[in-house]
């Protein structure tokens, strides 16, 4: 009977005690519990509840089993009485035959196994009577005592399941409302970080454009460079050859002073190209200079921009995670 009022108690619903989720103030965010500490409080509560209702379980149990006991002791004495009293009533009425068989001998003896017989048939009737009202006195109490049990469990329980239920709308509460929080925490830390990155991204798209500029200008440069290198190589050719053509004909001395001039000419020109090399060399080195700098510092700024994502994108993820 006990196992089944606790079963039926159990089964009561306690979804129409949940009120609805709200937005809570300064005070409850602080105040709030981890989910992790509300599921481990609301567990112990739970189990704490059911070891308590065990135990008093139990306790009844023992107690109505004693109660049973000491019933069953005096049902068992009745009935020990009643067998006694039966046994008397046969050796009674075996004793009355006796007597109608020898009526001569038991004429003094009548008078006595009929007193008997009587006081026996009336001991059986109030032990009978005695034993229904026993009877009846144990089934009263036993269903009275099963009825005050159930209902003292069925208000315990139903106390201890509001109490549970308001501790649970509580912390569910406030779980929600730090939910919320931290979902706009996080909203707000992503679009931030999306503004960075594409601010980000168009500064790389102007400095790679920079830097396209500057390889092509370098190409130009390394162009013009070869186109006088090439001069400056028929130049060197054309001396050979006239020094080829000097050796050759040495006959020809009187065209010497020309040749002289020419190559002095020649010299001058040289001379003015390494000149011209020399500060196309320059300029080169400058636009080198300038363009390992400017490397440089791109460097430096997408290293430090990049730094500076990683370490916000880190703080992101290990709030996400705790």
């Amino acid at each position: 009977m006990e196992r089944r009022a606790t079963a039926t108690d159990k089964k009561k619903p306690s979804v129409g005690r949940v009120k609805p989720m709200l937005r809570g103030t300064s005070a409850d965010a602080d105040s709030r519990i981890p989910s992790n500490a509300a599921t481990q409080l609301t567990q112990g509560n739970v189990s704490q509840a059911r070891r308590s209702a065990v135990a008093e379980a139990e306790a009844r149990y023992t107690g109505r089993s004693a109660q049973i006991e000491m019933l069953r002791e005096r049902i068992r004495r009745y009935l020990e009485q009643a067998a006694s009293l039966r046994a008397e009533h046969r050796r009674d009425h075996v004793s009355v035959e006796n007597v109608h068989n020898n009526d001569e001998e038991q004429d003094d003896a009548v008078p006595g196994v009929i007193s008997r017989m009587l006081q026996n048939r009336q001991s059986e009737i109030v032990l009978q009577n005695v034993l229904q009202e026993v009877l009846s006195e144990v089934g009263s109490k036993l269903r009275q005592d099963i009825e005050n049990q159930i209902r003292m469990s069925r208000n315990s329980n139903e106390q201890k399941l509001e109490t549970l239920t308001t501790r649970f709308e509580d912390v569910l509460r406030q779980n929600q409302y730090a939910h919320d929080q931290e979902v706009l925490e996080l909203r707000g830390s992503i679009e931030y970080l999306q503004e960075t990155l594409t601010a980000t991204r168009e500064e790389s798209e102007r400095l790679r454009q920079q830097l396209d500029e500057a390889n092509f200008k370098i190409l130009e440069r390394s162009e013009d460079m070869g186109c006088v290198q090439a001069e400056i190589t028929d130049l060197r050719q054309e001396v050979q050859a006239l020094r080829a053509y000097r050796d050759k004909h040495r006959l020809e001395m009187k065209n010497l002073d020309q040749l002289q001039k020419q190559l002095e000419d020649l010299q001058t020109i040289n001379r003015l190209t390494r000149q011209e090399f020399t500060k196309l060399e320059e300029e080169r080195d400058e636009l080198r200079e300038e363009f390992e700098k400017n490397l440089l510092r791109l460097r430096m700024a997408n290293q430090l921009r990049n730094k500076a994502i990683e370490e916000q994108l880190d703080d992101t993820a290990e709030e996400i995670l705790f």
